[in-house]
Parts: structure tokens; C-alpha cells; sequence
């Protein structure tokens, strides 16, 4: 039987150990002696079953633990982790300057400078403060063809620069 807010507003607290009340689709409200009450999803992972916490109630409330469930067993069912896990979000701008720091002693000055002149010219105005995650190889691409139609030559795009920092190993890792 499904839960609705006021039963679980009114649920007595059990005597002696946690009672566990199923909502259904693996969903289940845990309630401790002392009243607490937490939201749990009930799956199996990897062949064994697993209690992910979802979050306490009153603080998550009942739509919001039923909406949390099923992002979490979409997650499970696609192979994902049942949760992400919190990153600090990397600016575009701040990934190539380290980049070009890491890169700086491999290259001339001279170099070093016009590549971080291209940057500043046509590559941070674009995803300087986007997200590294969020910029997608399309986005990519569209900016190498805009920059190509404004008439600048982009010689042997393989070995670009901003290509190279698009796809170094400091920018991939954070993609994972």
C-alpha cells in the first residue's frame, strides 16, 4: 500500500528496533524508536542488495524521495553510480591556463604566446566560462569552423593547439 504524507505524518514510533515501511518500487520509510524518520531505495547491485539512503523526512518529503528513487534506479539501471558524486565545476579558462602552464617549458616563449593570444582572441570569448563538462564536441567543432570562416587558417588541425586543450588528459579527467 502506497504512503501518503498524512499516515507518515501520524506513524507511531516503534518500540525496541527500526520498523521498515515499503512504498513500493523499492522505496521504503525507516522508522526508529526515537521517531526519526529516513527515506531508503531497496535495490539490487551487482547481486547484492543494497540500502542507498535517500535523504530524512520531513526534509525530503514523500514526492520528493519518490522522485529521488526512480532518478536513482535509472542511474543503477544504466550502469551509473546510484549517486554523483559532488565535483567543483572547472572553468574552461581556468583548464587551459593550466594547460599552457604545464605545456609553457615544452615550447618556445614566442610560441607560448601566440597560442595564448588564439585563446584570448577566439577560444575563451566562446567557452572561457563554461563548464568543462558541459562544452560538447559539437560546440567544439563549430567554433574551429567559425574560426576557419573568419578567414584565419587553421593549419593542420590535429596538432592545433586549442584542440590540444580541449582534449588534454587535465581537461579529460575531470570528464569521467
Amino acid at each position: 500500500m502506497k504512503l501518503t504524507d498524512a499516515k507518515i505524518r501520524t506513524l507511531p514510533n516503534p518500540v525496541g528496533k527500526s520498523r521498515k515501511i515499503a512504498d513500493g518500487h523499492g522505496l521504503m520509510l525507516l522508522v526508529s524508536p526515537t521517531g526519526l524518520k529516513s527515506w531508503y531505495l531497496r535495490k539490487l547491485v551487482g547481486g547484492k542488495e543494497q540500502m542507498i539512503s535517500i535523504g530524512r523526512y520531513p526534509e525530503v518529503g514523500l514526492s520528493a524521495a519518490r522522485k529521488m528513487a526512480e532518478e536513482i534506479s535509472a542511474r543503477l539501471a544504466q550502469g551509473l553510480p546510484a549517486k554523483e558524486e559532488p565535483r567543483e565545476a572547472i572553468a574552461f579558462e581556468r583548464a587551459a591556463r593550466e594547460w599552457l602552464k604545464i605545456h609553457a617549458d615544452k615550447i618556445t616563449p614566442a610560441y607560448c604566446r601566440d597560442i595564448e593570444q588564439r585563446l584570448e582572441r577566439h577560444i575563451l570569448p566562446i567557452f572561457g566560462t563554461m563548464d568543462i563538462t558541459a562544452i560538447r564536441p559539437k560546440q567544439i567543432l563549430d567554433a574551429l569552423q567559425a574560426i576557419s570562416e573568419s578567414g584565419i587558417i587553421v593549419k593542420n588541425i590535429k596538432y592545433n593547439s586549442e584542440e590540444q586543450i580541449f582534449y588534454s588528459p587535465l581537461l579529460l579527467k575531470h570528464l569521467d
